[in-house]
């Protein structure tokens, strides 16, 4: 019986992997604000934004026609 790869197995090395991995211990230090709040604080959203992980959510079709630009006015 040969063993199966993980589907994800070809995406550890890309970029918003690694860009993710890099915020890890950021965002666990946040993690009870977080969770107390409910909401992201700015200097993590800001982060996520600037390495391209806080529009993974909208589809690529949304912003094929028209550039999406995110801001945190707190």
């Amino acid at each position: 019986m040969s063993e199966l790869a993980h589907p994800f197995a070809g995406y550890e090395e890309h970029s918003l992997v690694l860009a993710a991995r890099s915020l890890q211990p950021a965002i666990r230090e946040c993690a009870g604000e977080i969770e107390a709040s409910g909401t992201i604080p700015p200097h993590l959203i800001e982060a996520l934004t600037e390495r391209g992980l806080f529009r993974l959510n909208i589809p690529r079709a949304a912003t094929a026609s028209r550039r999406i630009r995110w801001s945190c006015s707190m």
